[in-house]
């Protein structure tokens, strides 16, 4: 069984978890990336393999840092 004390850092710890996660997600947005001059249309082909790689990244990170944020929301109301 674990002390008040304890309970109460454990708490604090997710609280911490939860804001740093949630200005991640704040950071990591796809539309930063598309500029006027990078809309998706690109002067070459590897230009637009980049910019779609780099959109792939962001979502899958964004996609990760929700899963993580929804597991310490959890953890809150059950704790």
């Amino acid at each position: 069984m674990l002390s008040p004390e304890r309970l109460q850092r454990l708490r604090d710890q997710l609280l911490e978890e939860q804001k740093g996660l949630q200005e991640d997600l704040g950071n990591l947005r796809p539309d930063l990336l598309v500029t006027d001059t990078n809309s998706g249309v690109g002067n070459h082909p590897a230009e637009d393999a980049d910019l779609t790689w780099q959109l792939e990244q962001i979502v899958s990170l964004r996609l990760n840092q929700q899963n993580i944020l929804d597991r310490v929301k959890h953890a809150q109301r059950n704790g």
